[in-house]
């Protein structure tokens, strides 16, 4: 069954919902094949659901059960924890139904998990079930049977002492392939615990305990520097794929360490989510320097890390290699997905930068959103942009294309066929009149691949408003438009409609 519809909702043509419980009970119970439900975003009352749910302990074949956001209180948790017990259940998803409001019914939950043997698959995230039942959580994972293999527990507001007790029963989940703990508030001991239990361990070359974790997500925890270095070092291996480190803490000794690991041809990390974090101007040339060989890593977010004005300039320059980015970018290969959004890089720093785009064989989406880059990077950008078939996204939000910029990437537009998302707000395009935004309009009439235009901002005034009125009366392809803050008046708002 499908989820996110409006069952549960009294309407006029649906009717009264009053005995839908009892009537999703009769239906389910007499059902003998169903193996999977999902009931998730429903709008089912606790009346409904405790009715309902008595159906679950006698659907032996039931195997995956997704009730996301749907509220459950003590009653419905009871039930449902019931139901845990009678039938071999593969994959559970309860995210987002406020379990943790209630001490008892979060008591109830991991009691019962504790007898779900046979759970491959769960996500529990978002429910802020609080310290209180971590020591029954890890008896969970300690199980001798557990088989588990993705296991979601985000935002669950854990904190040091129910964190420490998660951590160290890591080590024993031998079957875990991915892990989401991110939202925990878990600091520097929790974080270095983690590493240690997920670590692969050798011994004189034979490898004792092998880590099988292919995703990890602990994103928005305050581990600092030290506990963030071993966790980058427990994934010097073959098999961890994705690292997902927002807003941890990273400092430029972890940039080191990411470079280290980025370095080694043995370890196949493919996406890293470094950002909100202080990688600063050192830490980041460190990654940037062992990208230039890498060959595994598409997905690379280092927004927001207070990397500087300096960074990409001559006064970055490393004797006969050149900048960091710039190498990287000329030289790799692999990165499709590129993320600098809100560094501060300078208009100095984006005519190298603009330069190793021209000529990068790899990146399909850029964000440069709130830097300082200037007409040059636009320039340049609108000269490879135009018979490019390479890039698909491009975001210099909030930066200075200026008029000049923001010309070349009109004229770009006119013959590109490839780019499908173009976000220009906030660029003082129409600082030398509507010449831009008119440009930009009678492009549409020919371009018949872009989706997505973003101008807000930029003041291109009721001239550019009209020239639009009329290009979106043909063009086919454009589904979102932003244009608010463009000095636009009531007649060119009439023309619009």
């Amino acid at each position: 069954m499908r989820s996110c519809n409006d069952l549960g909702k009294t309407s006029h043509l649906g009717g009264d919902t009053d005995e839908l419980g009892v009537m999703l009970r009769k239906a389910l119970t007499t059902n003998q094949t169903l193996t999977s439900l999902d009931f998730s975003k429903c709008h089912f009352d606790s009346v409904t659901f405790v009715a309902m749910s008595g159906s679950f302990m006698q659907m032996k074949a039931l195997k995956s059960l997704k009730l996301n956001y749907l509220e459950l209180d003590e009653p419905c948790t009871l039930q449902l924890c019931n139901a845990l017990d009678s039938f071999p259940i593969t994959t559970l998803s309860i995210a987002n139904c406020a379990i943790g409001e209630s001490a008892k019914s979060a008591s109830l939950l991991s009691e019962a998990l504790g007898h779900a043997q046979t759970l491959t698959n769960l996500n529990v995230g978002n429910n802020k079930l609080g310290g209180r039942c971590c020591e029954k959580l890890a008896s969970f994972l300690k199980g001798e049977t557990i088989v588990i293999r993705t296991l979601n527990m985000e935002g669950n507001n854990f904190g040091a002492e129910g964190g420490m007790e998660i951590a160290s029963a890591l080590s024993h989940c031998h079957s875990l392939t991915s892990l989401d703990l991110s939202n925990n508030d878990l600091g520097e001991d929790v974080g270095c615990e983690i590493a240690e239990s997920l670590r692969e361990i050798v011994s004189f070359g034979v490898v004792k305990r092998r880590t099988h974790i292919k995703h990890l997500e602990i994103s928005n925890n305050p581990f600092g520097g030290l506990a963030c270095i071993e966790i980058i070092k427990s994934f010097y291996n073959e098999v961890t794929l994705y690292i997902g480190l927002s807003n941890v803490g990273l400092d430029e000794a972890c940039g080191e360490a990411i470079g280290e690991g980025l370095r080694k041809p043995t370890i196949h990390w493919e996406s890293l989510d470094l950002s909100h974090n202080k990688l600063a101007k050192e830490g980041a040339n460190a990654v940037w320097w062992s990208m230039r060989k890498n060959n595994s890593v598409f997905y690379l977010n280092m927004s927001y890390n207070e990397i500087g004005a300096v960074f990409g300039t001559s006064d970055d320059e490393r004797g006969n290699h050149g900048i960091s980015i710039d190498s990287a970018l000329a030289r790799n290969f692999t990165l499709r997905y590129l993320n600098m959004e809100g560094n501060g890089l300078s208009a100095a720093a984006g005519v190298s930068l603009a330069e190793s785009l021209a000529v990068n064989a790899s990146v399909q989406h850029l964000n440069f959103k709130g830097n300082n880059l200037d007409y040059v990077v636009g320039e340049t950008l609108g000269w490879r942009l135009q018979d490019d078939e390479q890039i698909k996204s491009c975001n210099l939000n909030g930066n200075y294309m200026g008029w000049k910029g923001g010309l070349a990437l009109a004229n770009a537009l006119f013959t590109n066929r490839f780019l499908v998302s173009m976000d220009l707000g906030y660029n003082k395009l129409g600082e030398n009149g509507s010449k831009v935004g008119i440009a930009i309009a009678k492009s549409l009439f020919q371009n018949n691949v872009l989706r997505t235009l973003i101008l807000c901002g930029n003041r291109l005034g009721p001239q550019s408003g009209f020239m639009f009125a009329e290009t979106l009366r043909k063009n086919k392809s454009l589904t979102y438009l932003d244009f608010e803050n463009n000095r636009i008046n009531e007649e060119v708002g009439e023309k619009f409609h």
